[in-house]
């Protein structure tokens, strides 16, 4: 029994992670954005701030472009050992919003 409970929680983390964890961010582009580390190194800080003391490393294939509507997939996992795909959409002013779009455990 308490592995299906270990397991249940896990589902639900996932859940919450997937269906919750979304932050807009309104400032305008730095030049450290608009590199694919410097993107994730502010996905990181933001993801500290709403994840309650977990931690993730990102990986981001590009930065910010400046161009509204421009999307870009990020990757990476928490100290807590989940995967994350992570949905970036740039919108006006310099302001982007991303969103964890599918989270699973480490095996």
């Amino acid at each position: 029994m308490p592995r299906r409970r270990l397991a249940m929680a896990a589902i639900c983390l996932v859940a919450v992670l997937a269906l919750s964890c979304f932050v807009e961010v309104s400032s305008s582009i730095s030049s450290d954005q608009e590199s694919g580390e410097g993107l994730a190194s502010s996905i990181e800080a933001e993801f500290e701030k709403k994840a309650g003391g977990a931690t993730a490393t990102i990986r981001c294939p590009s930065g910010l472009t400046g161009t509204q509507g421009h999307r870009l997939m990020c990757r990476g996992e928490t100290s807590d050992d989940f995967t994350l795909e992570i949905a970036v959409l740039e919108r006006g002013g310099g302001a982007f919003r991303w969103d964890v779009v599918e989270s699973h455990p480490i095996r």
